[in-house]
């Protein structure tokens, strides 16, 4: 009899530590689950010395979502199917986008209720282009108005009966597709491409706005997300040697050519400022300002935005060299009718030096100069940032050519 008894406590004894073990495991996994934001609520009950219900997490899409995107690991363990994120994620979608229907109805109600009437093509590209003049130049808008047009041209070739309210996501992704076929084949530059892209999904994403969706009748970007090329940096600097060369080439012909002097010390100014054609171009007098230890220029960059670069005591006599007019002339007037010099102009001064110096140049590749050679004479990225006008130092990142022949090793020698 005391025999049998041992063996049972035995066999309670065993089963009691395969309960804790497992109990212990089950426990650990369920920490390891909680740990992910909002599953902890999602697990399925169970009682002590019991696994975890790993059929019960399957069965719970929410809950399995919610592990495949935290762990892999934790994924493969389970045996959770991939395709459920993915029914999820298109569920989810779904949702999105009958909510998005039946908010876009309810405002078109809305709007019949108050008379109002669905804007035509023309009306709404002249509205879209009209709330560019607030935030952009004029050489954005028109470059709007171009890629707008661009668009349209290709509508009517191949859906001439669509409005733009009506072009829906696989007419878009038709056209990028295309798009996409000509830069491949290189009829078309990558920034061409990006540039046309970015324009139109800023009109459909202004025009699907809550705010004006009902009068414009555009209930979302039909635009492919994540469409933009990666586009190779074009502009290469001058070197320090080729800038020398370009300044002699214009010295050497002062005395034949009338307008070398100007010339000089617009493609001087542009690069020791490091500005803008646009920004150059409006220079007037009294935005140049003399200062005990130099001087300041204030420009006029990007959406009107207003900044002021302190520049050398050499720098402020290179412009005053031209004869300081009135506060209000330009310093680079038109030669041809009243204003200042175009961009176009400017473009045909730099190319008329280049070939005298032997090599092209056009007046951006002056701005990359300055930012190149800038930090190679050891100027930081913010101080260039702020100089430039950039928002952001990556953009700054953009206009710097790395040197091949030097690395950063060399720095720690």
């Amino acid at each position: 009899m005391s025999l049998e008894l041992n063996e049972v406590d035995q066999a309670i004894e065993v089963a009691f530590k395969e309960a804790s073990a497992v109990e212990t495991f089950a426990r650990r996994l369920e920490e390891r689950i909680s740990q992910i934001e909002g599953a902890r609520r999602l697990l399925p009950p169970r009682k002590y010395g019991q696994p975890i219900d790993t059929k019960a997490i399957r069965a719970n899409l929410s809950l399995s979502t919610l592990i495949m995107r935290d762990s892999a690991e934790l994924s493969h363990y389970l045996g959770l199917d991939p395709s459920i994120k993915r029914r999820m994620d298109e569920e989810r979608e779904a949702q999105k986008m009958r909510a998005e229907a039946l908010a876009y109805v309810s405002r078109l109600f809305d709007a019949a209720e108050a008379g109002a009437v669905l804007w035509g093509d023309a009306l709404l590209i002249k509205r879209f282009i009209s709330q560019c003049s607030r935030t952009g130049s004029k050489a954005t808008q028109d470059g709007y108005r171009f890629e707008i047009r661009e668009f349209t041209r290709w509508r009517d070739r191949h859906h001439p009966h669509l409005h733009l309210r009506e072009i829906n996501p696989a007419f878009c992704q038709d056209w990028v597709s295309q798009l996409r076929e000509q830069v491949e084949a290189g009829l078309m530059k990558p920034r061409t491409f990006n540039r046309r892209i970015a324009a139109i999904s800023s009109l459909y994403r202004w025009a699907s706005e809550p705010s004006r969706s009902a009068v414009t009748g555009v209930p979302r970007n039909p635009m492919p997300p994540r469409s933009m090329l990666m586009a190779s940096k074009s502009t290469r600097p001058l070197t320090a040697e080729q800038f020398g060369l370009l300044m002699a080439a214009i010295t050497r012909a002062a005395h034949l050519d009338p307008n070398a002097q100007r010339d000089y010390v617009l493609i001087k100014g542009a690069y020791l400022l490091g500005c803008r054609v646009s920004e150059i171009a409006v220079i007037r007098w009294g935005d140049i300002e003399a200062l005990d230890d130099g001087g300041q220029i204030h420009l006029i960059g990007k959406g009107s935005k207003r900044r002021t670069v302190r520049v050398s005591p050499a720098t402020l006599g290179l412009f005053q060299g031209l004869g300081r007019g009135d506060a209000e002339d330009f310093v680079f007037p038109s030669p041809r009718r009243d204003g200042h010099f175009t961009r176009q102009a400017i473009g045909d001064v730099c190319r008329k030096w280049g070939r005298a110096a032997g090599f092209h140049v056009h007046p951006h590749q002056l701005r990359h100069s300055h930012a190149t050679h800038a930090v190679q004479r050891g100027v930081d990225v913010f101080t260039l940032q702020a100089t430039l006008g950039h928002s952001s130092s990556a953009t700054t990142g953009h206009y710097v050519a790395s040197n091949p022949r030097d690395s950063s090793c060399f720095r720690f020698d």
